[in-house]
């Protein structure tokens, strides 16, 4: 077996007694999230410990440089319209790949996604927080009676600040 995919399975084999009455009750009354987070797949950005998340508590949708394509805005319909959830949060986060790729002008739909929400700003910091507040203006056109936010994490200090244009 693959020693990686091994290592996976073992650590998922411990996991079922994380809190089991959480787990139980989500399976019963099923999942009532009240916020839809829309984050970076970046790894060190993991939603439910930096809000100190439990089961069923975010409605997590993921993809580099937390951008909204077709499948992200028909994820966050869905969480809207039938998980009734009404408060929105973009987390972009410091020291971001996909938006440093964009920066260094990479090829790819993806890229080019990101460089149309910065602009011209060349600084890391602020090209991240930029296409945050892009996404979240996205959101807030597509779903007006929903609250959104934008965040930022910063990887080093784990703070979390409000962005606003």
């Amino acid at each position: 077996m693959n020693p990686i995919l091994e290592s996976l399975l073992l650590s998922a084999a411990s996991y079922p007694n994380i809190n089991q009455q959480r787990r139980e009750e989500t399976f019963r009354h099923g999942q009532h999230p009240e916020v839809a987070l829309l984050c970076c797949s970046d790894s060190r950005v993991i939603p439910e410990e930096i809000f100190n998340a439990s089961i069923g508590d975010l409605f997590v949708i993921r993809t580099a440089g937390n951008t909204l394509g077709p499948n992200e805005e028909a994820s966050f319909g869905y969480a809207y319209h039938h998980l009734h959830i009404k408060t929105f949060i973009v987390l972009g986060h410091t020291h971001c790949g996909a938006v440093s790729s964009a920066l260094h002008q990479d090829k790819g739909a993806l890229f080019e996604t990101i460089r149309h929400h910065i602009g011209k700003e060349k600084d890391p910091i602020q090209a991240s927080n930029r296409n945050a507040l892009a996404v979240q203006e996205q959101l807030q056109r597509k779903f007006p009676h929903a609250e959104v936010f934008a965040l930022s994490y910063d990887n080093e200090t784990g703070i979390v600040s409000p962005l606003s244009f």
